[in-house]
């Protein structure tokens, strides 16, 4: 008699054993990849909500302009609660102006005791010196870290 006669359903057995191995092992592959997934996107999710409070705490407004021979002074208030302007992009009629690169340099000059900022403190008045444009007025416009984006219409006397 052969071993496979007296032992029947053993084949049996053993291929439903390396299937439900395998299918086992592939549900638990791809429930881990979709975990990794959405942990992922909560991850994203928790940014986006921390970059729009940090957004809703830069409150930047114009205060006034002093116009010169070879340049403006833009004096401008930080009413909010976070630091404005650190890595801000500066724009004037529509194109960045190159003269408020950041580089780290302190591009922002305390109105009231002439200290050099690197960004807006809050409750700040801070002046800013661009390059005179051709016009008596213009746009400016400021682009901050956190995608928030302030304008105003300049007008020089």
């Amino acid at each position: 008699m052969s071993l496979f006669k007296e032992q029947r359903g053993v084949a049996e057995i053993i291929g439903f054993l390396i299937v439900t191995t395998a299918l086992f092992g592939a549900v638990t592959y791809v429930l881990a990849a979709k975990g990794q997934q959405a942990g992922q996107q909560a991850q994203g999710l928790i940014d986006i909500m921390r970059e729009a409070e940090a957004r809703q705490g830069e409150l930047i407004s114009y205060a006034y302009a002093e116009n010169n021979q070879e340049n403006v002074k833009v004096y401008l208030f930080n009413y909010g609660t976070e630091n404005v302007g650190e890595n801000a992009r500066f724009f004037t009629q529509g194109r960045e102006n190159q003269a408020l690169k950041h580089d780290d340099n302190h591009i922002y000059k305390d109105a009231a005791t002439g200290a050099l900022y690197n960004s807006i403190p809050p409750n700040r008045l801070v002046e800013i010196i661009l390059p005179k444009p051709p016009e008596n007025e213009f746009y400016l416009t400021v682009l901050t870290k956190h995608r928030g984006v302030f304008s105003w219409r300049v007008v020089l006397r």
